[in-house]
């Protein structure tokens, strides 16, 4: 499912020329889950950003074709790629509300126990334990694991949960898992 985007109205536009890096969807989505096709109970604010990307997946493929894929997967592509943003409200289920607070838990779990490693590395350090105490290396080590593990989570979330695409050039939003209720909805409004 492919859905517009347009500038967002809460930012000032770009310079001439330039390209603005701040979008959003231009027909908000559907009330619908669009993992599950059933009514919303309610709607949470994601953002979804293009990256510098050598392979496409398969909705980006849908909408830049095989051909101008190969062509915004070149180094010189890449180089001069400028990230763009897109923010929007995803209509969430009941299942969807209880796998996102599962989630967004599991986050602060992470975050709270790698920071909590990395104090306890640099508490040893202070106190001079740091040379003689072995577990220090250890702490470290899952310090330096768990504290970026929250962007797998929201990534996971966002791309693997929900299925939210971008290709690179930031022309669209793509929805690649869409339930077939979320689909016929959108054509509906579409066909207004």
């Amino acid at each position: 499912m492919r859905f517009e985007l347009k500038c967002r109205d809460d930012v000032k536009s770009a310079p001439d020329g330039a390209s603005n890096p701040l979008l959003t969807v231009k027909d908000p989505l559907p009330p619908l889950c669009p993992v599950h096709g059933v009514p919303e109970i309610e709607r949470v604010r994601t953002w979804v950003t293009t990256s510098r990307k050598v392979r496409h997946t398969r909705g980006q493929i849908r909408i830049l074709g095989t051909e101008a894929g190969a062509q915004a997967s070149t180094w010189r592509a890449r180089a001069q790629h400028v990230p763009r943003h897109i923010s929007f409200d995803v209509p969430m289920c009941a299942h969807c509300v209880r796998v996102d607070r599962v989630a967004r838990w599991a986050i602060k779990l992470f975050l709270c126990a790698g920071l909590f490693c990395l104090l306890a590395v640099v508490n040893m350090a202070i106190i001079g334990l740091g040379r003689e105490h072995p577990g220090v290396a250890t702490l470290l080590v899952f310090g330096a694991i768990l504290v970026p593990t929250p962007a797998i989570f929201v990534r996971q979330m966002r791309q693997g949960w929900w299925g939210f695409e971008a290709p690179i050039d930031g022309s669209a939003l793509v929805v690649a898992y869409a339930h077939p209720n979320f689909v016929a909805e959108t054509e509906r409004r579409r066909g207004r």
